[in-house]
């Protein structure tokens, strides 16, 4: 059976690379794409030129003195989107957000830590043994930092950042 299969596989031809066999075979993705450029192209050409309107004004140039050729206006909304990105990116790599992602996500595990407290103490007070005792001892086992490297790892990247807010002030 294993010689037929081979046989078989080495019997077939490789087809050359065609255009209309692609956009057959990833019909989807090609209408997804399509869609997505056509709702951009409007939205880029509206950026631009908002773009050209708001520097023309703020000289207190009338926007109609310079009108615009269609390569500008997609132009204008390239820089406009780099400058929101650049912006964005900084925000979020700021050590001002990072401190408050930190501090959220402190209060996250807290808030988890003490629950999962909470519950192993109803669970161990519990004279019976139910199928849900079972269930959360055994996701209390898998979150055991020994038992999970996971976990472990998250534990020691907390503790690293924890350890640069403390020791650097911002």
């Amino acid at each position: 059976m294993k010689q037929e299969n081979i046989e078989e596989t080495s019997n077939q031809a490789i087809r050359p690379f065609s255009i209309k066999r692609y956009i057959e075979d990833h019909n989807s993705l090609i209408t997804i794409l399509v869609t997505i450029v056509g709702v951009l192209s409007p939205t880029g050409y509206i950026a631009g030129v908002i773009y050209h309107q708001v520097y023309l004004n703020t000289f207190g140039i009338d926007s109609g003195a310079f009108p615009i050729a269609l390569q500008e206006a997609y132009f204008y909304a390239y820089i406009v989107s780099v400058e929101y990105i650049s912006k964005g990116i900084s925000h979020l790599i700021s050590f001002k957000a990072l401190y408050i992602t930190l501090s959220l996500l402190s209060i996250y595990i807290a808030l988890a830590y003490f629950s999962a407290k909470a519950a192993r103490w109803k669970l161990a007070t519990d004279e019976e043994e139910t199928k849900l005792r079972q269930c959360v001892d055994k996701l209390f086992y898998y979150l055991k930092p020994s038992n999970n490297d996971f976990i472990l790892a998250c534990t020691a990247i907390y503790e690293y950042f924890a350890w640069i807010f403390i020791t650097r002030p911002i």
